[in-house]
């Protein structure tokens, strides 16, 4: 087993909800810290200039996404992966029904997208082997 990202499809503006209500479900032990590792709502700093006045604002870079850092074991992915999905707006997975265990994207995107977040730093360590 090896940690890799994936995407989740939330609704759109759920994106918050969702990472808390996983950070609770980790918290309380509903779901287990050594298969999620991380999630992340990537967002990066946009910098606009209105009526002379500098203004600094947040865009999701993937809207109506989360990345979920995830270390799913060959036996057992569907427990937790059926938490996930049952979460108050989550519609699933990108890329895989229900009944099909999540793939993961590939590690070049997941370092591009939390890079473009700034967050990459801290994960630069994870992607040296690349």
């Amino acid at each position: 087993m090896a940690n890799e990202w994936y995407i989740v499809q939330t609704y759109t503006g759920y994106e918050g909800k969702v990472s808390r209500v996983i950070q609770q479900k980790l918290d309380n032990g509903d779901l287990s810290s050594d298969i999620v590792k991380s999630i992340k709502v990537p967002e990066e700093e946009v910098v606009e200039i209105k009526d002379g006045k500098k203004k600094v604002r947040k865009n999701k870079l993937l809207a109506g996404y989360i990345m979920a850092e995830l270390d799913l074991p060959d036996l057992g992915w569907k427990d937790t992966c059926n938490k996930i999905r049952h979460i108050q707006g989550v519609s699933g997975f990108v890329g895989t029904a229900p009944n099909e265990r999540p793939r993961p994207i590939s590690s070049d995107e997941a370092k591009n997208i939390l890079m473009r977040s700034g967050e990459g730093q801290n994960y630069r360590r994870s992607f040296q082997g690349l």
